[in-house]
């Protein structure tokens, strides 16, 4: 009688051990999330509007598919991303395998994808974690602005001689931690980013 349960017993752990075997472990990754929200957790997958194009009503509007780095996680291999359409902002998980871009294709270091730079996702592998990320080439980039002044009565930003808008969300960060534009000093060296006149 003891044999007879044992056998059962042995049975079911069995069957368990094989219906657990048949589930596939998935990652789910590029999840928006609500930065002022993070105690509630909620989250919810990236939805296709995130590679649609918005209509264009002028030279300054970047298409959803551009994102700003909020940070690189080199440790944790992931990318906080805002979307420049929307204001929303996504998790990227990456791996060794993701190939990183400069804005004409060509390979470089992860550790060139800073807080601040503008870039395209690729797709993402059976994994969830990104292919392919690259530096847009829809924006400009000064890489070493010194000589530069602020009006923040009228939200004009100068460099050199020619003058540029910005938005009250202007995105202002220093070792990856967010500034405000009174922060900035006659001695800060600067790498801008813009589209356009903005």
């Amino acid at each position: 009688m003891k044999i007879k349960y044992r056998i059962i017993l042995l049975l079911a752990a069995m069957i368990m051990l094989f219906s657990a075997c048949g589930k596939k472990n998935t990652v789910v990754t590029g999840r928006y999330y609500y930065p002022d929200q993070e105690k509630d957790a909620k989250t919810e997958d990236v939805s296709d509007d995130a590679n649609e194009s918005v209509e264009a009503t002028g030279e300054d509007v970047v298409g959803t598919d551009q994102f700003l780095i909020r940070s690189n996680d080199m440790q944790a291999e992931c990318l906080t991303l805002e979307q420049i359409a929307s204001g929303k902002e996504y998790v990227y998980y990456y791996t060794i395998a993701t190939r990183f871009l400069d804005k004409y294709g060509n390979r470089t270091a992860v550790s060139y994808f800073e807080p601040g730079r503008v870039i395209t996702v690729g797709e993402k592998d059976d994994q969830g974690k990104i292919t392919q990320v690259q530096i847009s080439d829809a924006v400009w980039e000064y890489p070493d602005v010194s000589r530069y002044s602020v009006d923040m009565d009228r939200r004009i930003f100068k460099i050199g001689d020619e003058r540029y808008s910005y938005d009250a969300d202007l995105y202002i960060c220093e070792d990856d931690v967010r500034k405000q534009l009174s922060d900035l000093s006659d001695l800060d060296t600067l790498r801008v980013t813009g589209i356009g006149k903005k």
